[in-house]
């Protein structure tokens, strides 16, 4: 909804730029207290991390809004998260080193 926001009004602009500011700061708080608690050491930093997050979701949104099937898009978003989660594509755990 974010690409197609110059086909809005001015309010409805307004309340999606709000929307994904709240996101963004929902998915930053989420890899800080992860790394805080030892649940996630990316070696990102949280602001970079929830930015690669939200650009993921959006395009896999567009994605499903292009008619490519759920299982296709899922197929990317594993491939697209495997470095945030320590994991391969395919949902194996990558070797810890």
């Amino acid at each position: 909804m974010h690409a197609r926001r110059a086909a809005y009004g001015p309010l409805t602009q307004r309340r999606i730029d709000q929307l994904a500011s709240s996101t963004l700061s929902l998915y930053c708080q989420m890899f800080a207290e992860g790394k805080q608690q030892g649940e996630w050491a990316g070696g990102l930093s949280a602001e970079l991390a929830a930015a690669y997050v939200a650009a993921q979701v959006a395009l896999g949104v567009s994605q499903r809004a292009q008619a490519r099937t759920p299982k296709e898009v899922r197929a990317m978003m594993e491939v697209a998260f495997a470095g945030l989660t320590s994991q391969k594509a395919g949902g194996a755990s990558a070797p810890a080193n």
